[in-house]
């Protein structure tokens, strides 16, 4: 039997994720571990090339492109490890960072998981390593752009946690999705990621579903993995729009209906002030703003439900 799994998704990132098994074969766990890798319908060659670089990792494709949390699934449910790091196809491993993380939940039996340091490539730690769950104010806070004018004051920068440095252990609500680490078992109890969230709030749903049952998260800054890609969303209004939708959906489950209204308001009433702001600026502008139109056409509709 294997103490470890390191379950990763690849989706057209054939460097980032010979990389990423590079590193892992660089810094391997101490324990016996097994690698699964899941090739999400990618055209970029990638299967072939981890197939004939890395023969003994458990590799399968997908001939059609899966939702985050169907492929992540995929992987967890064909784990044979007591312990699972789900890991991005662009991180990397530091060395010594799966010993310290399985260690840590040997000897604490109270967690469920530990929230891995990421780092970007510059070694800047990503804030969102530990962070808490989100909730209406938090939401409110990081849409109105409040959180990251006022990042050291403990009330603006609560959701990231921003006033604290992310150097030394705490607990925390919940880490990157990019790299964590869980007890297999509380991952079959809690059902894995829940498959009706295509994106985004897979993470805090499934720390949200490991906290209802009693268990807590631990913060090591010493199980570090670096971060070498880049945002491929940002400039895409459909996926900030499914950003809202996802975190719609999750406060939904987890707080009830009315709650949930309360953040559709929320997003609406910060995005009537934005367009506001917006449209008296392009005003004296002759170049509209293409990505913004777009970005509010699809919030509309999505909160009225306009087909």
């Amino acid at each position: 039997m294997y103490k470890v799994t390191i379950s990763i998704v690849n989706t057209n990132k054939k460097n980032l994720i010979l990389n990423n098994l590079n590193s892992i074969k660089k810094y391997p766990p101490s324990f016996p571990y097994e690698i699964l890798v899941l090739d999400n319908a990618s055209t970029d060659s990638s299967f072939y090339a981890i197939k004939n670089n890395y023969p003994k990792v458990d590799l399968i494709r997908s001939s059609k492109k899966l939702t985050c949390t169907q492929s992540r699934n995929i992987n967890l449910k064909r784990a044979k490890g007591e312990y699972v790091f789900i890991l991005d196809d662009d991180c990397e491993v530091v060395a010594g960072s799966f010993d310290v993380g399985i260690n840590f939940l040997e000897n604490n039996k109270n967690y469920a998981g530990v929230a891995c340091q990421v780092c970007n490539k510059n070694g800047e730690i990503l804030v969102t390593s530990g962070r808490q769950f989100p909730s209406l104010l938090n939401e409110f806070l990081g849409n109105t752009g409040l959180m990251d004018k006022f990042p050291q004051n403990k009330f603006f920068g609560r959701y990231n946690m921003t006033y604290w440095d992310h150097k030394t252990e705490k607990d925390v609500d919940m880490g990157c999705e990019g790299a964590m680490l869980f007890r297999h078992a509380i991952l079959k109890r809690i059902n894995y990621f829940d498959e009706n969230i295509i994106f985004f709030s897979e993470g805090p749903d499934l720390f949200k579903k490991i906290s209802e049952i009693g268990y807590k998260i631990k913060y090591i800054p010493q199980c570090t993995f670096i971060h070498n890609g880049n945002s491929e969303y940002s400039a895409i209004p459909y996926f900030h729009v499914l950003r809202h939708k996802s975190r719609y959906y999750y406060f939904k489950k987890h707080h009830g209906k009315i709650y949930a209204i309360f953040f559709k308001v929320n997003i609406f009433l910060i995005t009537i002030l934005s367009y506001i702001r917006n449209y008296v600026y392009y005003c004296f502008k002759r170049n509209k703003n293409d990505y913004k139109k777009h970005y509010y056409r699809l919030i509309f509709q999505w909160i009225f439900k306009i087909s």
